[in-house]
């Protein structure tokens, strides 16, 4: 069950301009956060803004018994965040939402993360790496000035692919350009995707037509974080009448990609 917790800030770093890392000491979060979930972290002291920011888990570990964010500055709340210091206290909410789904050993894994959606990947690629799963990874990325985490990803993967949409690096185009290529020439068990909803609708048609299985993290705005207010709810392939969305902070943010329907 999720709750709130103090945690202290042991890292707090930036990665390049606009992004942030940061390492929260909180013992309980460590030991129950799988990958794939995340917290509601409290901005400010008062009350602007008045609503926690959801982020996604990029780290866990339970034997330092910490957790990392990576997170990217776009509004109020992030901009306050990236001030905090190290030393000091933050108070979070979590574990939050559904987490990914993990292969048994032997398997292979293909993940997939665009711009800021690489965060939660991070984590799970380490534990898949742990179980024993083979792990290719593609990151995708505007230009070269906004890679981030190339080398955490392969210190914890077999196989990193780096992508760029204006060519400035690896290879041009978006992160779906290799994915097709990967899934025609390769036998992936499975693949799991973060990023902007365009490309995960890209993923869910290219997975689908090979059979592949597939789960992804989607991106939504989630005010409350436990499923009361509503506003972040998706629709849901195939649902019954009464069954046509569900909501990315509970049923969610991981979900299968055969119970997602994107609008055209």
């Amino acid at each position: 069950m999720p709750s709130v917790t103090e945690g202290n800030i042991i890292e707090h770093v930036p990665l390049i301009p606009g992004f942030y890392r940061m390492v929260i000491r909180c013992q309980e979060l460590s030991r129950e956060a799988v990958p794939g979930q995340f917290v509601q972290v409290q901005c400010a002291t008062g009350t602007d803004p008045l609503l926690r920011k959801p982020l996604s888990l990029s780290g866990i570990n339970p034997e330092t018994g910490t957790v990392t964010l990576v997170y990217q500055v776009r509004g109020k709340g992030t901009a306050l965040l990236a001030g905090l210091e190290t030393g000091q206290s933050l108070s979070v909410v979590g574990p939050l939402g559904t987490g990914f789904r993990l292969m048994e050993a032997g398997k292979r894994a293909l993940l997939l993360g665009g711009g800021i959606g690489i965060a939660p990947l991070w984590a799970l690629a380490d534990a898949l790496q742990k179980a024993g799963v083979s792990v290719d990874v593609i990151l995708g990325f505007n230009t070269a000035s906004e890679v981030i985490l190339d080398s955490d990803f392969q210190a914890v993967s077999d196989r990193v692919l780096i992508t760029s949409m204006d060519g400035t690096c690896g290879i041009g185009g978006h992160a779906c350009v290799p994915l097709e290529r990967e899934l025609k020439l390769s036998d992936y068990d499975g693949v799991y995707a973060c990023g902007p909803e365009p490309m995960l609708r890209a993923v869910k048609g290219l997975t689908e037509e090979v059979g592949v299985p597939c789960q992804l993290s989607l991106e939504a705005y989630m005010a409350c974080g436990i499923g009361v207010c509503l506003g972040c709810v998706c629709r849901k392939d195939g649902g019954r009448p009464g069954e046509l969305y569900q909501r990315v902070c509970v049923e969610g943010p991981v979900l299968d990609s055969r119970e997602v329907a994107f609008d055209e």
